[in-house]
């Protein structure tokens, strides 16, 4: 994921951050789809099934996203694009779980979204039926920003190790 010889060797605790940020996004991921697949499997519809296929897709490209991409942009220093591509990544990640909100709205009952189709969320549009995924979202929103934030803020001191790194060897 990142070389040796970087400036991560005199951080430990920003790699110690990066790897668990990692774990964390991993988990998120895993999540995601392992109740895709589940949802998957017991929807008999084709339209839901392409759905849940589409949002496993991204959630496998979410955390290819991170993995790849994440140390690139530490390495730029630029804050604009990091929050750019993390806000791209967070796009993802809520596309991804999509079908868990959904499976919440509707109170754990998916035979009713295989039996009427898309009709059945009319029927269980409450206010406490909005209440568990906007939890749900809530949480892993505030997850996800918390973490980014936070390797952002620690990165500025990884850059201008890394900017002295190549000053020194450039010499």
């Amino acid at each position: 994921m990142i070389q040796h010889n970087s400036s991560l060797q005199l951080l430990p605790s920003f790699r110690r951050q990066i790897k668990d940020s990692l774990w964390i996004f991993a988990i998120m991921t895993f999540a995601s789809f392992s109740s895709n697949i589940y949802l998957s499997v017991f929807s008999k519809r084709t339209e839901i099934i392409l759905g849940i296929s589409f949002c496993v897709l991204l959630s496998i490209l979410g955390i290819f996203l991170y993995i790849r991409f994440l140390p690139t942009m530490l390495k730029t220093g630029d804050k604009t694009d990091f929050y750019i591509g993390a806000f791209w990544e967070y796009l993802i990640v809520t596309i991804g779980f999509c079908p868990l909100y959904l499976y919440l709205f509707v109170e754990l009952k998916w035979f009713m979204l295989n039996k009427y189709g898309w009709e059945c969320l009319f029927l269980f549009n409450t206010y406490t039926n909005w209440l568990l995924p906007g939890i749900v979202f809530a949480t892993i929103s505030c997850i996800y920003w918390l973490i980014v934030h936070l390797i952002q803020k620690e990165s500025k001191m990884f850059y201008l190790l890394e900017k002295k790194r190549r000053e020194i060897y450039e010499l």
